[in-house]
């Protein structure tokens, strides 16, 4: 997989296309010239010509690469359209806060060479880009504005993945029935063409996430079943599976949702260790639920274990699991104990931290409901402690501050009590 630089998304011109693939062929330019018995900078000079050069020089350099001229030097669109389809076949390395540029430098090529749909497309990655950092309100309107773009066009395949995705968008923005129109306008379309299996995979899968939130288990597990049919590969299946799982631990029964989560793990290529993870967490949820602590134990220590922690989200989800295992079984002191683990073996890839906020809050509260002056000076003392030790971000800092706050007031009335 190639990602493009910033310097890559510009016209070249047809010279440096036939040097690229002079180098390319033959290493340099030199070598070339060597091998054609001219001088190199004759055919740098040739190269820098609008024309590139006499024919002769032309007919020589086509026939040594066995290749036509159109084969190697593209117009200024051909250009623009390679480029576009690249970054969307690999939208996922373009992750970094400095990706953005590049996609909006590509962006502004389109649009300045008139290209609606490619204009369209990389509207499509931006709000990709957007969606994966967190940023839900900007790709909602990059999408809307890719779908009015696809309007005037009428080419409904690639409407159908910008639906899909702006229904995400929406899924994630809580506006639900937004989400389920945009999914509903992108299934209709499915009758009128014909897409790839991942596309309607991935919205049969997105309908499944938004129907289960809703409370429509049933019919969120029908998607699901549907996703499975189009699934190219072990993920896609598993998470498709994980997700049957969590519709049966929405309803409540529990025995078919630890049924589908252990097919699931079945399912999962072993590598694959942040969704191992959360299916581990997801077995300790309901092992919890039904008070089977012990399990609840195993799995959660299991998913805290195998799990590589690059997602920041999942890890704090996994931290409160264990925390709220570790409070019912009334052993606060050992979330504690975790939760200082944690930080000691973080590095510096955990920088953010913020897993530490979410485990903090639940101790807190719970400290301040129990009344228990021992556990809340605990509790204290690990804040202290954690902002004291840690670099954290301020926003880390003004939550742990707000639960210091909570504790300071638990232990003033909890003084209070006891003067009485």
């Amino acid at each position: 997989m190639h990602k493009l630089t910033l310097s890559d998304i510009k016209i070249k011109k047809p010279g440096k296309q036939l040097e690229e693939v002079i180098i390319k062929t033959y290493g340099s330019v030199e070598n070339f010239a060597q091998l054609i018995n001219r001088y190199p900078e004759s055919i740098s000079s040739y190269l820098r010509d609008k024309n590139c050069g006499s024919n002769k020089f032309k007919t020589t350099l086509l026939g040594m690469l066995n290749k036509s001229y159109d084969d190697i030097v593209k117009t200024g669109k051909q250009q623009i359209k390679e480029m576009v389809e690249a970054v969307s076949c690999n939208i996922k390395l373009y992750d970094s806060p400095k990706d953005i540029a590049i996609l909006e430098r590509l962006k502004d090529l389109c649009i300045k060479e008139g290209m609606e749909k490619e204009t369209a497309m990389m509207l499509f990655n931006i709000a990709v880009y957007n969606r994966r950092r967190a940023n839900t309100r900007v790709a909602v309107e990059l999408l809307k504005h890719a779908v009015s773009i696809m309007d005037n066009i009428e080419e409904l395949e690639y409407t159908v993945k910008i639906l899909s995705e702006l229904g995400l968008a929406y899924y994630l923005e809580h506006a639900y029935e937004k989400a389920k129109a945009a999914f509903q306008e992108a299934e209709s379309n499915l009758e009128k063409i014909s897409v790839d299996n991942n596309t309607r995979f991935l919205l049969y899968y997105r309908i499944g996430i938004l129907l289960n939130n809703i409370s429509l288990h049933s019919q969120a597990r029908e998607r699901f079943a549907d996703a499975i049919k189009y699934s190219d590969n072990d993920t896609d299946t598993a998470n498709a599976t994980m997700n049957i799982g969590l519709t049966y631990k929405k309803e409540q029964n529990y025995t078919k949702a630890i049924e589908f989560f252990n097919t699931a793990l079945k399912i999962f290529n072993p590598d694959n260790k942040d969704e191992i993870g959360k299916t581990y967490n997801n077995l300790a949820e309901v092992y919890r639920s039904m008070k089977d602590y012990t399990n609840a134990l195993e799995y959660i220590e299991k998913a805290l274990k195998i799990e590589k922690n690059t997602d920041m989200r999942h890890l704090s989800i996994k931290v409160q699991t264990y925390i709220q295992i570790r409070i019912d079984m009334k052993e606060p002191d050992n979330a504690i104990e975790k939760l200082l683990d944690l930080l000691e073996n973080s590095g510096e890839s955990y920088s953010d931290k913020k897993y530490i906020a979410s485990g903090i809050e639940i101790l807190t509260k719970h400290a301040v409901q129990s009344k228990d002056i021992k556990n809340i000076d605990k509790v204290k003392k690990l804040i202290m402690n954690i902002i004291e030790k840690n670099q954290l971000q301020d926003s880390i800092i003004k939550e742990l501050k707000i639960c210091m706050g909570e504790i300071s007031l638990a232990l003033l009335e909890g003084g209070d009590e006891n003067e009485g």
